[in-house]
């Protein structure tokens, strides 16, 4: 499954640092649930040319990541080292 966003064009990015005009793989979709059991829904999406610079909720360098979440994540995937896969996520 794919997904994309419908601004401007590849050579440009929008607000939250990906690109317009450029399609991403959606690669899972999945529930994690922080100290206080509040249910955080995300999506693990890829840029197939892994030059993306996802800068909303939940990018790799967001202060709310921590080793309990992370283990909770599936396919093993570190959301701190996302860019160098081209993988991000999406809230």
């Amino acid at each position: 499954m794919t997904i994309g966003v419908d601004v401007g064009d590849d050579s440009g990015t929008v607000a939250c640092g990906i690109r317009g005009g450029h399609a991403y793989t959606l690669v899972s979709g999945f529930t994690m649930t922080d100290k206080d059991g509040t249910a955080i829904n995300l999506l693990i999406v890829r840029d197939p040319w892994s030059t993306s610079d996802y800068s909303g909720e939940w990018n790799a360098n967001d202060t709310r990541w921590n080793d309990q979440l992370i283990k909770q994540i599936p396919l093993g995937i570190d959301p701190r080292k996302g860019f160098l896969t081209g993988m991000f996520f999406v809230g």
